[in-house]
């Protein structure tokens, strides 16, 4: 080749090299570098919003949710009480008169001289116009167990409005010890 047609393109390949350079420098590469970290901060705040906004809407159905829970439970409430106003007391009350001495003569001739100890327990639950009374006979002895719940049966037979509440029937020895807890309700005038 020719040395001088070389040389020349030397001097464009040179030319062009020293071109690119100085376009390389006056290339904006810092806005660009900012740009580009406002656009990775400005993704990360979207989808952070995104995220929150997400969480929001479910926080939001929850207390729906709930709200609408209240509301039916409310509604039940108040028809509960709406029926317990029209409803007619409809409870079988003690007798007036002498509820343990009728508990007592229920009692088979041959268990009454062994009903253990009696407390009475007045007031135990009150509502307006009534409370309830219990009967506890603990330490009830005799040497046959059907002996002891025909007793009760009977109680509860002859005593209207009279229920047991809780009855203990224990095995011993020579015999067999109950503790019975009878109730009732007694209307208040």
């Amino acid at each position: 080749m020719n040395p001088a047609l070389e040389r020349q393109l030397d001097l464009r390949r040179e030319r062009a090299s020293i071109a690119s350079q100085q376009a390389r420098r006056k290339a904006p590469s810092g806005i660009v570098v900012l740009a580009s970290v406002l656009f990775f901060v400005s993704l990360g705040a979207l989808l952070l919003a995104a995220n929150s906004r997400r969480q929001a809407i479910e926080g939001l159905g929850l207390e729906a949710e709930t709200l609408a829970q209240v509301q039916r439970r409310a509604a039940t409430i108040a028809e509960l009480r709406a029926k317990a106003a029209l409803k007619t007391d409809d409870r079988t009350y003690l007798p007036r008169q002498a509820v343990t001495l009728q508990i007592q003569n229920a009692a088979a001739p041959d268990l009454r001289g062994s009903l253990g100890t009696f407390r009475e327990q007045p007031g135990a639950l009150k509502e307006p116009g009534a409370e309830l009374r219990r009967f506890i006979y603990t330490n009830v002895q005799h040497v046959s167990a059907e002996t002891l719940l025909e007793w009760v049966q009977a109680a509860t037979d002859r005593v209207p409005g009279l229920i047991v509440e809780r009855i203990k029937l224990t095995p011993q020895p020579q015999h067999w010890r109950m503790e019975v807890e009878f109730a009732g309700w007694e209307k208040k005038e």
